[in-house]
């Protein structure tokens, strides 16, 4: 059960995020639960796990961002319909 939560969280990262190091995470999730018995040590372990979400999945889509921006996008007037030809078609 844990580990398809984590696989689910996983999920909010940045799909280059993913493909490079979805593998190594997941591997390292499995030891360090099997490594931590016990409520507490579970509870602490989950804790560091959402602290660490917290602070890595926004840099993480920022860095994204950064090495890939989205494409502008250009408004222009051509697309518009001047004002003139609407004059006639809208009469009271």
């Amino acid at each position: 059960m844990s580990e398809k939560i984590y696989a689910c969280l996983l999920r909010l990262y940045p799909i280059r995020f993913r493909q490079e190091y979805e593998a190594s995470a997941m591997q390292l999730f499995r030891d360090r639960l099997q490594a931590e018995r016990g409520f507490t040590r579970r509870l602490w372990f989950w804790l560091d796990l959402i602290a660490d979400l917290v602070v890595s999945l926004p840099r993480e889509h920022r860095r994204q961002t950064a090495l890939h921006p989205a494409p502008a996008v250009a408004m222009t007037r051509s697309n518009q319909v001047p004002n003139t030809e609407l004059k006639g078609r809208f009469k009271r």
